[in-house]
């Protein structure tokens, strides 16, 4: 049995009057979801473990760590996919969520070299059915993505940097199925991520310094799995050129062999001072940016009430950046008072008071990518 209250869980959670408006989901339906998820962690725990001993009989694979699902993390993703509008969570309950959410077991196989994504990826295809496909690889801006697509991959750049490969799968350890999540990345990005996640949240989740030094953090993180590749590609050649050598000039090299040698490996190094040119892009840091006051580069525009919560949808532009926004009706309401107005026409009324709170939460939230408001708002 869900043991939390409704006060307890959004307190706890940080769920605010604005998303729990715009949510608009009954508190007994969650609850009872969350106890229903409490009584199933056991079982799903096995199945998860099961699969965990499978990726680690996988050649390639280093490490594997997996998990259940934190109840309380459910019922957040639930209210948090309410909020941005998706039709998949509009009627969720007791007797569906199990099938709507894919990743109640999550296991994560890490490996050395990126290269080695592909043979997991082989091994994971034929040991367990796809229930999404493509499988998504998430990149960082920037990175380049075709050897990926050539793969079969879904390829989307993550506004976070996380670069990892995750795959919707089902098994039945019994006769259940269970659907779980497997991703597979490397340990450096293992690193990155473990870090950026630790010291993000709760308390630093908003500072642009330390999201500016998690940029940068993750740059690192990429050029290691770099390196990584051409020191093996580096240790691979220098086994051909001896391999040469020794039989054309017995085991002592003479000059020629050593000259051989050492300028492959010249050209190999100069080569790696490329994966280290980061300076050139701190510049371009999308957390670099200056607090200062409201101006014509931050707009709303594109009200729209055709949409599967209870609220306003519309569009924020701040600078060269575009993400969505959401007004739940109750504010509208407040706007509105007792004058006789659809919600579309009390946006446009009130457009200045809304774009001012939309402002105030990015400036205060700059990490955010989807901009809630509610009648704390604008009381």
């Amino acid at each position: 049995m869900y043991q939390k209250t409704e006060v307890e869980f959004r307190q706890q959670n940080g769920i605010t009057d604005a998303e729990w408006e715009i949510a608009k989901i009954d508190w007994n339906t969650l609850s009872a979801i969350g106890s229903h998820h409490d009584s199933q962690k056991n079982s799903l725990a096995r199945a998860a473990e099961a699969m965990a001993r499978d990726l680690q009989s996988i050649d390639r694979v280093h490490s594997v760590r997996f998990r259940v699902k934190d109840t309380d993390h459910l019922l957040v993703k639930i209210i948090r996919k309410r909020v941005e509008g998706s039709e998949k969570y509009t009627d969720i309950s007791l007797q569906n969520y199990q099938a709507k959410i894919t990743d109640l077991v999550g296991v994560r196989a890490l490996h050395l070299f990126k290269e080695d994504l592909f043979l997991i990826d082989s091994s994971i295809r034929d040991a367990w059915e796809l229930e999404e496909s493509p499988p998504v690889a998430y990149v960082r801006g920037g990175d380049l993505g075709e050897k990926l697509e050539d793969a079969g991959f879904d390829v989307k750049a993550h506004k976070a940097g996380y670069r990892s490969v995750h795959y919707i799968v089902s098994t039945r350890p019994r006769r259940q199925k269970i659907l779980a999540e497997i991703q597979v990345r490397t340990i450096f990005e293992e690193g990155w991520a473990e870090i950026d996640h630790t010291v993000k949240y709760p308390n630093f989740s908003d500072d642009e310094s330390v999201a500016e030094f998690l940029g940068i953090f993750n740059r690192l993180a990429g050029a290691a799995d770099e390196m990584g590749s051409f020191v093996r590609r580096m240790t691979e050649s220098v086994r051909e050129v001896s391999a040469i050598v020794c039989r054309e000039y017995g085991d002592i090299t003479g000059a020629g062999g050593q000259t051989s040698t050492s300028a492959e490996l010249s050209e190999r190094l100069n080569k790696a001072v490329t994966f280290l040119s980061f300076s050139s892009n701190f510049s371009k840091n999308p957390y670099l940016r200056k607090k200062k006051g409201m101006d014509e580069a931050f707009r709303i525009s594109d009200p729209t009430d055709k949409t599967t919560g209870d609220f306003v949808s519309f569009k924020i532009s701040d600078g060269d950046q575009t993400f969505p926004g959401r007004i739940s009706r109750t504010a509208l309401a407040i706007l509105r008072g007792a004058i006789d107005a659809d919600d579309l026409a009390t946006f446009e009324t009130h457009k200045e008071r809304i774009r001012a709170a939309a402002f105030n939460m990015r400036r205060t939230n700059p990490s955010l990518d989807l901009i809630a408001l509610g009648s704390n708002n604008f009381t």
